[in-house]
């Protein structure tokens, strides 16, 4: 399949990938670039504490709020035969009716490794598994609940995260650079008349993980080994607030956590005992291991390390517990749809 000529780029949704494309193409003389978002992923902070909305604004780009992107009454105007769209982690699924608008297919991008890790919180999930596969993908949307993700794959990049990486933000920062060249690259190849091939998935490989929300579903189980404490806190860290916990009986957020050492030795019952204190760190034990604690702070996010004393100990209540591996966090255009 070609694309034909292409004038103007209408991306869909957020992310910093979204506004680095953006910016991108922007710069292209031949292209026109439209941004369909939403209230949520507009006042996401892509880093340095800028918005999307602040973003797109600071470089001329043009964009629209939009609850529900299939009723859009501004869309219409943008779409001609010269238009292509691209979704970035969209909050809306594109209705089949939508979706027949475009003149050429509407896509994706999804980087994943498809059809394993669809859901959310992906690098989140990544981290817990330890899996270092980075995938980019640009997926035709074929509109409706039930092809949700599961179009033909047109184009397809896999490339290793370094062994650095370590918590989300790591993961960001190697993955925005490659997948926006991915779609310039992408972008070069319609321009001078590259065929695509349509590639189907093998639905018996996929796998799903669902949306997280940190402030529910990242509490610490001091019952976990050492490692396990440490993979999981890692998911929660940056950009994202941190894990929770609770220490002297008040809620904290635990980040730049490392595994320090293994000792099967250690009995469970010393779990989250601050045992070491140092001017830059404190040391908490954890079953099979020790824990080397750089930050902790508060809801306000005030440091609370010159606080925490020798022989405090962190712990997480059993109703925090149970919310965390209950809750089941789904979002709409505005936010989280079921939240505390």
């Amino acid at each position: 399949m070609k694309f034909g000529k292409i004038k103007r780029i209408i991306l869909f949704g957020g992310s910093i990938l979204l506004a680095e494309v953006a910016k991108r193409i922007s710069l292209i003389d031949i292209y026109e670039v439209i941004v369909f978002s939403s209230k949520r992923h507009l006042s996401e902070d892509i880093g340095n504490g800028k918005l999307l909305r602040e973003f797109l604004d600071e470089n001329n780009i043009k964009f629209f709020s939009e609850d529900n992107i299939n009723k859009s009454k501004l869309i219409d105007g943008y779409i001609d035969k010269s238009a292509l769209g691209i979704a970035f982690g969209a909050s809306w699924v594109f209705e089949k009716k939508f979706v027949r608008k475009f003149h050429k297919p509407l896509l994706d991008f999804m980087g994943i490794d498809l059809p394993r890790y669809r859901g959310g919180a992906h690098y989140s999930w990544q981290i817990l598994f330890n899996n270092k596969k980075g995938c980019c993908n640009l997926q035709i949307i074929e509109g409706g609940e039930d092809k949700f993700h599961k179009g033909p794959i047109i184009k397809r990049k896999i490339f290793t995260f370094d062994r650095h990486c370590c918590i989300p933000i790591d993961y960001f920062n190697q993955a925005v650079p490659i997948e926006r060249d991915f779609i310039v690259e992408f972008l070069n190849q319609v321009k001078y008349g590259k065929e695509f091939k349509k590639n189907m998935l093998n639905e018996k490989e996929s796998t799903y993980y669902p949306f997280l929300h940190t402030l529910i579903n990242g509490w610490i189980n001091w019952n976990w080994n050492a490692l396990e404490i440490t993979k999981f806190i890692c998911a929660f860290d940056e950009p994202y607030r941190g894990a929770s916990t609770r220490i002297n009986n008040k809620r904290v957020f635990l980040k730049k956590v490392f595994l320090e050492k293994r000792d099967k030795d250690i009995h469970p019952f010393s779990a989250g005992i601050v045992v070491h204190k140092d001017k830059k760190f404190i040391r908490v034990l954890a079953k099979e291991g020790t824990l080397r604690v750089e930050k902790v702070i508060d809801e306000n996010n005030n440091d609370l390390m010159k606080n925490i004393k020798l022989g405090d100990r962190f712990y997480s209540l059993t109703q925090d517990l149970e919310k965390a591996i209950t809750f089941k966090a789904t979002y709409s255009s505005k936010g989280l749809k079921n939240g505390q």
